[in-house]
This record gives structure tokens, sequence and C-alpha cells, in this order.
């Protein structure tokens, strides 16, 4: 396939965040999503839209620099460059989408990680010279803290400092011809409006049949629980000023995006990222990531310990399997044995009684 006809769509944002629904709503525009995702749960019923490949590998490069996709920091420049922009991951992140782009070649991927491993994977699609476009979805972040605090019961703070992280990350390191910004409130309640964005930005329009069948089938404001009204991030006590900068900044984006808009509020958010490093802002929460470790680290040790029953009980069977196929394989043997055994007593009776009628003629 040529160049030209390979398209990516790299979906961007917080875990919690709506980029599953608005995925979905992509991809009636003729995007596929690639073969291996992972299962939907009772934590998004209707799928994650999400490649194990892509988050295992995505996991791979967090763990090199000592990260999770939940820690209270930002991933250190000199780190990233020294671990995480290596030419072995290079290579191996190439081959990885060269792989997906066998599958289909105008694909959608999507792992809240890209967010804030954006920098590594521009350079990845760079390399690879496909066309590539980013979509970063926005939603209230209260709203993402307390989806959030549901799955994961961490606090609102830690909810806001996750949000933050991700999001000026993207901002850091987005570019204005290929990245679009847009808000899961004005989709929610305008989707026309979004239909319009899409479609020059994606340089395509929607395929009715696919969107009627989304909206029949998958979409539904239920799937959210808490909808908030965006005053709510007047409430100083809920949101401090530097979250809220934050938002109002990237919404500005959506109502107005052009490039002197996207240079100012770059510059803004830099100082406000700056800022949170200084004073140390997110270090206040060590104590709950270390809570957060301590949790997974004793679910882990029972689900390790559910894998080890299970691979105990799948010997078993297996065994059981085994013993059966061995007395089948016997049983057909000794069959086999008697049927050529009555075969050649047959042929024997057989050439007796042609013996005897020739006797009698």
């Amino acid at each position: 396939m040529s160049q030209n006809e390979v398209e990516v769509i790299i979906i961007l944002g917080p875990h919690r965040s709506g980029t599953s629904l608005f995925a979905k709503f992509v991809s009636c525009y003729g995007y596929e999503f690639t073969e291996n995702l992972i299962p939907k749960n009772k934590y998004n019923q209707k799928g994650y839209f999400e490649d194990k490949d892509i988050i295992d590998f995505n996991e791979k490069l967090l763990k090199s620099v000592n990260f999770t996709w939940n820690k209270n920091q930002f991933i250190d420049n000199k780190l990233q460059n020294s671990k995480i922009i290596t030419d072995v991951n290079l290579d191996l992140a190439k081959k990885l989408i060269r792989n997906k782009l066998f599958q289909n070649n105008k694909i959608i991927l999507k792992d809240p990680r890209f967010s804030i491993l954006i920098n590594f994977w521009k350079k990845v699609f760079s390399e690879i010279q496909v066309r590539t476009k980013y979509i970063c979805l926005l939603r209230n972040p209260i709203e993402v803290s307390l989806s959030m605090l549901r799955r994961d019961t961490t606090s609102i703070t830690y909810g806001l400092c996750l949000w933050s992280i991700y999001i000026l990350e993207i901002i850091k390191n987005c570019n204005y011809n290929n990245f679009l910004f847009i808000s899961l409130n004005t989709f929610q309640n305008n989707p026309e409006k979004t239909k319009e964005i899409l479609n020059k930005y994606l340089s395509k329009k929607l395929e009715k049949d696919e969107f009627e069948k989304y909206l029949s089938d998958f979409y539904s404001k239920d799937l959210f629980s808490t909808r908030l009204n965006e005053n709510i991030l007047e409430n100083e006590i809920l949101i401090n000023k530097e979250f809220r900068n934050i938002y109002q900044s990237l919404l500005s984006l959506v109502d107005d995006y052009n490039e002197d808009n996207l240079f100012k509020v770059k510059q803004k958010l830099d100082e406000v990222r700056n800022n949170l490093d200084l004073n140390k802002n997110f270090e206040l929460l060590d104590w709950e990531y270390e809570k957060i470790l301590s949790d997974n680290k004793t679910n882990d040790g029972k689900y390790n310990e559910k894998i080890k029953q299970f691979e105990i009980e799948k010997s078993k069977s297996l065994r059981i399997i085994q013993n059966a196929d061995k007395s089948i394989k016997e049983e057909s043997r000794i069959l086999t044995t008697q049927q050529k055994r009555i075969e050649r007593d047959h042929e024997e009776l057989k050439n007796k009684l042609t013996e005897f009628e020739d006797y009698k003629s």
C-alpha cells in the first residue's frame, strides 16, 4: 500500500475522559479498530477500544523509568531521552505499528498512556511517515476525578493531579496542523457541531449508516453517571486556580482553534506546569501514590493466586484429557484389530463358500 493510503488516528486524553465513547464515534468516518482489543468490563460496559499489544508496550516504556500510568509526577525529560526514546524502543514501536497497519490501513489507536508518552510516539509516527492525526478529548476535570474515585478509590485531588499531568503533557507536545481539541460537553450537547469540526479536520464526511447504528446501539448519555454544571469550576473549595486555568485555557482552543491562540495557550500552560513543579504541588500526594502501589500489590497477589489456582486446575484438566485421549486411542486400536479379524474371518468364510459351491457343481 502507498503511504498516502495509510492513516492513523490517535485518541488522547486522561483516563475516564469519555475517550471510548468518542473513539467509537470517530470509527463512523471509516476508520477501523485493531483486532487485539481488551474486553469490556463493569467500568466500561461498551468497550475500551484499546489494543492490548499497545497497552503492554506502553506499560513497558513506563516501567523502564519506574513509572506507572497513575504516578503523580511528570516524566523527566532526561529520563525520556535516555530510557524511553531509544533506538531499540523506536524500532520495536515501528514494527508494532506496521503490524497493526497490515490488518487495516486506516486505524484508530486509543490508550490514555499515549498522552504521557506522546513525545515518544510522535517520533515513531514521524519516522514511519504515515499520516497521523491526534484528537484530544476534554472532560470537566471534576467529573474525571469523581469517575476515578468510583473506580480506583482515589481522592478528588489525586484525580485532578493525574488529569493535569496528562493534559499538560499533551499541550506541551502538540502541533497545530495535526492536533484537535474536542470538548466532551460539546459533543454530548451539540453532536452536529462536533460532526462539522471533524468533517473539516479529517477531510471526510460521516458515514450516515454507521452513525445511525452508533446512536441506536452504542451512544447514551447514561454512560456518564456524573455530569456537572461547568460553573462548578468556579468553586475554589473543590478546585484550585491552577487546575481551573488549565481546563479553561484548553476550552478556548475548542472554541477558537488557530495557530496564534494555540501558541498563547501553550505559553500560559507551560508557566502553569513550571509553577506546579517548582511548588512541588504533586509531591504532597506521594502518600496516596504509595497507598495505591500497596493496594495494587495486594490485588496483584490475589490475582496471581487466582492465576496459580487456574494453572493447577488447567493442568488437572489437561491430564484428564490426555488420559481420555490415550483411552480413546487404545479403544480405537482394539476396535481396528477386531475389525481386521472380522474382515479376515469374513474373507476366509467367503472363500470356503466359493470352494463349496465349486465342489457342488
